[in-house]
This record gives structure tokens, C-alpha cells and sequence, in this order.
């Protein structure tokens, strides 16, 4: 399985670093386009003391099939995974 990680500081949030770990061949090109649309979206789930949050999982189907975005929030950045929608995977963001 080839992995690809990218950590782009976003120009729009001094300092706010976003890390996208793309797994199973994904073209980066599918990922980010992915990614972009759920970053779009904005941060629409609450969390704990009314903090917002990306959408945890969100699916697209795609030209080289079903892909997923799973997104986590690390204390220091967003992390979000993309990878072809299949049973057992893991979503933690490899570094």
C-alpha cells in the first residue's frame, strides 16, 4: 500500500497546518479534490463544549470508484485520510 502525506499551511489562518495522509494509489489529485469539498463544507459537526469540527466521514464516488475522507482534529492540526472505501481500514493519520 503506498501512502502520501502532505501538510499544507492554510493561507487564509496564520499558523493553521492541515495534514492529508492519501493511502491506496489514490491520484492526489482525487484526494485533494476530496479533501477540498469537505473543507468546504466547514466544520459542521459539534463536538464537546460547542467546539466544531469537520465532517468525521464523508464519502464520494469517484472515477476509480467509492473514496473516503475521514477527518481528525489534533491539537495542533486537522488530519484527514483519504482512502478507497473497504472494511477494516484504519483512519489514524500516519506522520
Amino acid at each position: 500500500m503506498t501512502k502520501c502525506c502532505v501538510a499544507a499551511k492554510s493561507t487564509n489562518v496564520k499558523g493553521k497546518i492541515m495534514k492529508i495522509d492519501i493511502r491506496d494509489d489514490i491520484p492526489p489529485e482525487v484526494a485533494l479534490e476530496a479533501v477540498k469539498l469537505v473543507v468546504k463544507q466547514g466544520k459542521v459537526s459539534q463536538g464537546e463544549r460547542g467546539k466544531m469540527y469537520y465532517c468525521w466521514a464523508t464519502s464520494f464516488d469517484t472515477h476509480i470508484g467509492e473514496i473516503m475522507v475521514v477527518t481528525r482534529q489534533y491539537r495542533k492540526s486537522d488530519c484527514f485520510v483519504v482512502y478507497k472505501d473497504k472494511q477494516n481500514e484504519s483512519t489514524k493519520c500516519n506522520n
